[in-house]
């Protein structure tokens, strides 16, 4: 990848977007950035994704959503099923990329509740109580939306 030169970081993000475009995907997802790395709240992180929809016109968004102080383990696997699933049944990656973020966020909650009455603290990380999840994710209640850029062109 090109190194990109700019002082905005917002820019720079969209630009890296373009850049893996380049080289050949049509959907790319950046799955969490710290929103306080780009001027935004602490305790926000952001999804950015982006499809080609033609030579040099891309359909970019992101995805705010909360931060949760706890480790967890298996959220990256857990997180490209979901896209792949949704994705694969709507063929839509905004669709994919909220219902993936919002039935993550709704698993994450679900373990941190369950893991409560547990006194010891896991620095590795807590499994995901994926079973236990098995309504959140049967329902699929989008909770997070995306919000559209402007139909991008470079």
């Amino acid at each position: 990848m090109n190194v990109i030169h700019t002082d905005n970081q917002d820019d720079m993000i969209w630009q890296s977007l373009r850049s893996l475009h380049n080289m050949g995907p049509s959907h790319i997802i950046i799955s969490s950035i710290s929103a306080d790395k780009i001027g935004g709240n602490q305790n926000m992180l952001q999804l950015r994704a982006s499809s080609k929809l033609a030579d040099n016109q891309y359909q970019t968004f992101r995805i705010d959503f909360p931060r949760l102080e706890n480790t967890f383990t298996g959220t990256g696997d857990s997180f490209s099923a979901l896209i792949l699933a949704w994705f694969h049944k709507e063929n839509n990656l905004i669709c994919a990329c909220e219902k993936a973020i919002s039935i993550i966020h709704q698993i994450l909650l679900k373990t941190i509740e369950l893991s409560k009455p547990i006194s010891i603290h896991n620095t590795c990380g807590n499994e995901l109580c994926l079973v236990e999840s098995k309504t959140i994710i049967e329902s699929a209640e989008t909770i997070f939306h995306a919000i559209l850029n402007e139909k991008c062109t470079s």
